[in-house]
């Protein structure tokens, strides 16, 4: 399968812009002091985080070069890429079973660098392309019998491997370029299940294999990248592709769009939630890529973006329910990596529990994704990632570190730290601010804060029912130190949220989302939140401390996150 290693040139028949024809929330308040019930800043003992992969049932045999698909009854289908075998995953029983390829199983001929793709029907086609003989092997995985064939079924003229799949919006499955060993193609087939046939659609303006092609939102098809291997009189043209394509399949056409910045192969791409495509990794024939671009089929134009830490190619791209990006494989090894769009950065993601060469990657519908590879040792493995978010609540002598006070102007230089409540609005005619802090260091490093809520006890009303504004503390603050005068104000004038004393006493709740997000992601430092009430109208509320003696009514801060 080897090709004669020479000399590239990369192609410059790209365009600048794409306008060209190609993809352009009644009673006393207290001042009473009362002795710690915990010491300040008490943390519980050990926090147990669910943990974002789990290594699940191993497959019976190696899936290297093969491809997955996730079925109607949400079992995985993964497909044998050097062999005749193929394997359903049942995350409900966390079972693999058997589904070999048919009638491959009596053969020696083998496939590789397969795609598959889940049909309108519940079916799923597969687009082998080669095999031990040059054979194109083109099956259907019939999901209502339980059972492969081909009968009926015919083949492209000329079968391919290292072609790109992509289904398309009305549900065809799609094979974009890929080789037959002595030429990459131009050909873009469909394959129209009713008549169990392959047929040409179109062919793009270059040859390529080991490219990328993906379905953009207005239903067109961006290809980007690869190589283009030509036999020609006296030799080969090949060349190691930085150009980028557009097919419509409306009228069959395809017409060059703007260039990466970076030729390559073996990369991913991914259709992100805002329209846009991220190319990551990949490599120039040998050493892997660590960089990333976006295209945007708007401007028809590339733009760079973060890097992956780790340089990768063949790995697996795989969007989140939350609009990241986890990288998965391209290496022997248990690291992941995370890009988020709005940043335009990868993080760490959390590791797998060996280390794996990542073959295939899916996502199921709740949002987990399946990752299935081999070991260290050679051995098949598999593993789940769970982004779900995880919830904490931080509360003293719960969880964390926390701290609570008031500052009051009639007694400007006295601290409050020790009091079982803290008020808010004016008392004794004079005005007081709550302050409330939470360490919020337990969260993982690099999670993505989903939902942050803010529960305070009122222990007493006065006055009429009140809007509370929450401000963010602009400077550091210490329980056992903090008064009037050493505040001096610093909160930002900026409004974090907003909620009503109400008319009973009970508990009041705050949305802090946007905050906690802040705080979490470094853009602003957390010095907790201050409370401000109509200081001089003679509305208060007061609400349970830390040092309050019954612990369920103590403040607290509930975090909600997706690890990484």
């Amino acid at each position: 399968m080897s090709k004669p290693h020479r000399a590239f040139h990369v192609s410059a028949l790209c365009l600048l812009v794409s306008s060209l024809g190609g993809g352009l929330a009644a009673g006393c308040a207290y001042d009473a002091e009362s002795p710690l019930a915990e010491e300040v800043g008490e943390a519980a003992e050990a926090v147990v985080l669910q943990k974002a992969w789990t290594k699940v049932a191993a497959p019976n045999i190696d899936h290297q070069h093969g491809a997955a698909v996730l079925l109607g009854n949400g079992k995985v289908l993964v497909t044998n890429g050097r062999g005749f075998n193929a394997e359903i995953y049942d995350p409900v029983t966390n079972t693999w079973a058997f589904h070999p390829f048919y009638p491959w199983e009596t053969h020696w001929d083998f496939k590789i660098y397969l795609t598959a793709a889940l049909l309108p029907s519940g079916n799923v086609v597969v687009s082998t392309g080669f095999s031990g003989t040059f054979n194109g092997l083109y099956e259907l995985y019939d999901t209502t019998n339980d059972a492969w064939t081909s009968d009926g079924l015919s083949y492209p003229s000329f079968p391919s491997y290292w072609h790109a799949g992509v289904t398309l919006q009305d549900g065809r499955a799609v094979t974009t370029g890929g080789t037959a060993m002595n030429s990459s193609f131009t050909a873009i087939r469909a394959f129209d299940e009713p008549t169990m046939s392959w047929s040409t659609i179109g062919d793009m303006v270059h040859r390529r294999e080991r490219h990328t092609s993906t379905v953009l939102d207005d239903g067109r098809v961006l290809s980007a990248g690869g190589y283009s291997y030509h036999l020609i009189s006296g030799g080969a043209e090949e060349a190691l592709l930085d150009s980028a394509e557009i097919f419509n399949p409306a009228t069959g056409a395809s017409a060059l769009t703007g260039c990466m910045a970076t030729p390559r192969l073996d990369h991913t791409a991914t259709r992100l939630a805002n329209g846009k495509v991220l190319i990551a990794g990949g490599s120039p024939w040998v050493t892997p890529l660590a960089g990333s671009e976006i295209y945007d089929p708007c401007t028809g134009t590339w733009s760079a973006t973060g890097a992956l830490a780790l340089a990768r190619a063949g790995h697996n791209a795989t969007l989140l329910l939350d609009g990241r990006v986890l990288v998965t494989g391209g290496a022997l090894t248990r690291t992941t990596e995370l890009y988020a769009p709005a940043a335009g950065t990868w993080s760490a993601g959390s590791p797998l529990n060996v280390t794996i060469d990542a073959y295939t990657a899916t996502r199921f519908a709740d949002g987990r994704v399946l990752v299935v590879g081999r070991n260290q040792d050679g051995a098949p493995s598999a593993e789940i990632y769970d982004p779900s978010p995880q919830c904490l609540t931080f509360q003293r002598g719960l969880l964390g570190t926390t701290a609570d006070t008031q500052v009051g102007a009639g007694n400007p230089t006295k601290n409050y730290g020790a009091s079982v409540v803290a008020n808010s609005g004016t008392v004794g005619g004079t005005a007081r601010m709550a302050l409330f802090s939470f360490d919020l260091s337990l969260i993982p490093a690099h999670s993505v804060v989903t939902s942050a809520t803010l529960h305070l006890y009122e222990t007493a009303i006065g006055g009429d029912s009140s809007g509370i504004e929450v401000h963010r503390n602009m400077f550091p603050w210490a329980e056992a130190t903090l008064t009037w005068d050493s505040y001096g104000n610093a909160w930002e004038t900026d409004l974090s949220s907003y909620f009503f004393s109400g008319t009973a006493v009970g508990w009041r709740e705050a949305n802090i989302t946007g905050l906690v997000q802040d705080w979490q992601s470094g853009a602003k430092p957390n010095n907790g939140v201050a409370l401000v009430q109509g200081l001089w109208n003679g509305s208060y509320t007061s609400y349970a401390t830390g040092e309050a003696t019954l612990a369920s009514t103590r403040p607290a801060l509930e975090v909600c996150f997706s690890a990484p």
